[in-house]
């Protein structure tokens, strides 16, 4: 569908003993790249809880290629899958210098109330602000 693509740096902090990247952090990448994709539709996690939603991860899955290590330059790209139902993303993050792709992933949110009641729907200002962003690409 559409896609965000936002360059960082792996910091000291998110590696292991052994000098990689410890393999929780990358949900972190993940989770730092949903936010800024939704932030730039104007769709902070903030603004959702406000009008009485929440969008909590029912599934998450990771393939680790090759191993990042710190002070390496990355580039995440996250893919918007689907967002009338649910909300399900594909992320891949690659090596800044060599395009090279180092992990693969995918997630999928649904809405629920505040009390975490499932809605079975993605509200309309949620699916507006994805079609309303999709058309200014």
């Amino acid at each position: 569908m559409f896609c965000l693509e936002k360059e960082f740096k792996v910091e000291f902090n998110d590696c292991d003993p052994m000098g990689v990247v410890w393999n929780g952090k990358y949900f972190d990448y993940f989770e730092m790249a949903r936010s800024e994709l939704l932030e730039k539709m104007h769709l902070s996690y903030n603004s959702i809880f406000k009008k009485g939603y929440m969008l909590p991860l029912t599934r998450n899955k990771i393939k680790y290629i090759r191993p990042l290590s710190p002070g390496q330059r990355a580039v995440i790209r996250i893919t918007v899958v689907e967002y009338e139902y649910l909300l399900k993303f594909k992320y891949e993050i690659m090596d800044k210098g060599t395009g090279v792709i180092t992990t693969k992933g995918e997630s999928s949110q649904m809405v629920t109330d505040l009390e975490g009641k499932s809605t079975g729907f993605v509200p309309d200002f949620i699916t507006e602000a994805f079609k309303e962003y999709i058309g200014s690409l």
